[in-house]
């Protein structure tokens, strides 16, 4: 099969993905416990996709295109230390949560749910940004090694 079809569809899939488990995390506010759920196993499966998309990205860049190929491999290199930080953000929030005895609404509890809506945002936001990149850079051959 064509390589550059394969990285094709995996872009839609992965921005695809992406955008619904954007809407699941949003729709939690309504606090349905399978919405939690199905947004629970969204995650990893979206968090799965956006590496698999960055092992690709590193293996059919060209580095040396400065139009598209170098800067698909800065951002997949930025999108790596943005899920180092945020999966760090994400256990401080829910070992504060699980550590702290306060009320809800108590200001520490919080700053710890911003911690949380924060270190999702960034995953689901920047694994969107990178699929729309691709998928705009994708039809540029220099960009990629075929």
């Amino acid at each position: 099969m064509n390589k550059k079809l394969i990285i094709n569809y995996y872009n839609y899939t992965a921005f695809g993905l992406n955008i619904i488990s954007l809407i699941f995390y949003i729709l939690i506010v309504f606090n349905i416990l399978i919405v939690a759920t199905i947004s629970s196993i969204l995650y990893i499966l979206t968090f799965l996709f956006n590496l698999g998309l960055i092992i690709l990205n590193f293996r059919f860049v060209n580095r040396t295109d400065k139009l598209g190929g170098r800067w698909i491999k800065n951002f997949s290199w930025i999108y790596l230390v943005i899920c180092f930080i945020s999966i760090l953000l994400i256990i401080m929030a829910q070992l504060g949560h699980f550590i702290a005895e306060a009320p809800p609404y108590f200001i520490d509890n919080i700053v710890l749910i911003i911690y949380s809506i924060i270190g999702y945002l960034l995953i689901y936001c920047f694994g969107i940004f990178i699929c729309y990149y691709n998928i705009k850079n994708l039809k540029r051959n220099e960009a990629w090694n075929f």
